[in-house]
């Protein structure tokens, strides 16, 4: 008796084997975008939440210079009056009036 063992064609096996490479790289490719794009969108918002406290912090600044020029406005403004025995000078559109302060 002679063993006969049953071989399938490689006409049909390539087909079938293009078709599961095909499969395999269609999932992969699937997975790797999601992947992508979920590790994108983690890294773009500490992204965001980074530029978000940086610019608390510029406007934190940004106000507390303000406040600071503020003061020394008024500062300026009290010596002034101060030297001047509180008498202030008005500009108005007319010309220069004289008015001492009450």
């Amino acid at each position: 008796m002679k063993n006969k063992t049953r071989t399938i064609p490689w006409k049909k096996i390539v087909p079938l084997e293009i078709l599961l490479g095909l499969a395999i790289l269609a999932a992969t490719f699937a997975v790797s975008v999601r992947t992508d794009l979920s590790k994108a969108q983690t890294q773009l918002g500490n992204m965001l939440e980074y530029m978000k406290e940086q610019c608390n912090l510029s406007q934190l600044r940004d106000l507390a210079s303000e406040a600071k020029s503020l003061m020394r406005g008024t500062e300026s403004a009290e010596q002034i009056r101060w030297r001047t025995g509180g008498k202030q000078m008005i500009r108005s559109f007319s010309g220069i009036t004289r008015r001492t302060a009450t």
